[in-house]
């Protein structure tokens, strides 16, 4: 199949992918650990930083949609190759991303990491080969971009990194008890709507730069939702943090009486600075999760004990 774009539509393609940059650059700009672990925060940059390349392959691709050889055929198989490579990156970098926000018991696992990364790994080889293959792109006589008879094996891997992480945010909704986490999964199920559908209307319609939109507005809500989730919980556990602890405090001082008096108990983690120093802030950040997932679980164990006392004082 032959890709064209008409003369009329190539400044929209254009202006439209460089508007994608400029609203992805404040959201580097601003992305801190504060809003998340090392792990998460890491994988999420890298996912942006992957969507720049892929734009910037994707303005590359213009010049040779119009079926006329204004780049040398050597440069405009590089150019697909970075594309595809580019949009893979973005997909395995969410996979990676998805897992930590998630704590996915499996996410430190070698056996997991290397299952995710054989997909990539195997279709990254096949567009590498493509140029002298043609089995995800062949370039005709006249330096037009031709879709080889293997280029939906691509689509299928970024449609695949795209569903996996909803898949395991369905799963954590029905099976958490932690009103934070389940937020978390649904805050992660947006993603999946933007990109999958502007996806399918890419596939089948190659000359639009909907796919970048579509990242765009998904990455978007992911951190938007992120910021939204900081407000009264600590990014990192997923506790309630400082601010939701002075109101919280600020009502118990107000509602307090004789009868009914409240406590204040303070705990430290013994031995934190050495596991930060010797093993390094991620597996820190996971020292951390578990005091957080700790404290939650004693949480309702103090509240089943309450529940249980006052039953038996009917």
């Amino acid at each position: 199949m032959t890709s064209t774009i008409s003369n009329s539509g190539l400044l929209i393609y254009v202006l439209a992918d460089l508007s994608c940059i400029f609203m992805m650059l404040p959201v580097l700009r601003n992305l801190k650990t504060s809003v998340g672990s090392e792990t998460e925060i890491q994988s999420f940059r890298l996912m942006i930083w992957s969507f720049f390349i892929y734009i910037f392959a994707d303005l590359g691709m213009v010049f040779f949609m119009e079926g006329t050889a204004v780049l040398p055929i050597w440069l405009c198989s590089i150019i697909t190759v970075i594309d595809e490579i580019s949009l893979l990156l973005v997909g395995y970098f969410w996979v990676q991303f998805g897992v930590a926000r998630l704590n996915y018991k499996y996410q430190d696992k070698l056996w997991f990491n290397i299952l995710i990364s054989i997909p990539f790994v195997l279709v990254a080889v096949l567009s590498i080969t493509s140029p002298f293959s043609g089995l995800f792109f062949t370039f005709s006589t006249n330096g037009a971009y031709q879709r080889g008879p293997l280029f939906i094996v691509q689509a299928g891997v970024v449609i695949f990194y795209n569903l996996s992480v909803p898949i395991l945010s369905i799963k954590t909704i029905m099976t958490s008890k932690s009103a934070v986490e389940r937020e978390r999964a649904i805050s992660l199920l947006k993603f999946v709507v933007a990109p999958l559908s502007t996806g399918l209307v890419q596939l089948f319609n190659p000359n639009t730069p909907i796919m970048c939109l579509g990242l765009v507005v998904a990455i978007y809500f992911v951190y938007v939702d992120i910021l939204n989730l900081q407000i009264y919980n600590d990014a990192l556990t997923g506790l309630n943090n400082r601010r939701r602890a002075e109101i919280f405090l600020t009502d118990c001082i107000t509602s307090t009486t004789e009868e009914r008096p409240f406590y204040v108990f303070m705990i430290d983690v013994d031995y934190f600075k050495e596991v930060n120093d010797k093993y390094g802030h991620v597996e820190g950040d996971r020292a951390l999760r578990i005091v957080g997932e700790a404290l939650k679980k004693l949480r309702i164990l103090i509240m089943a004990l309450r529940l249980g006392w006052a039953v038996m004082n009917f």
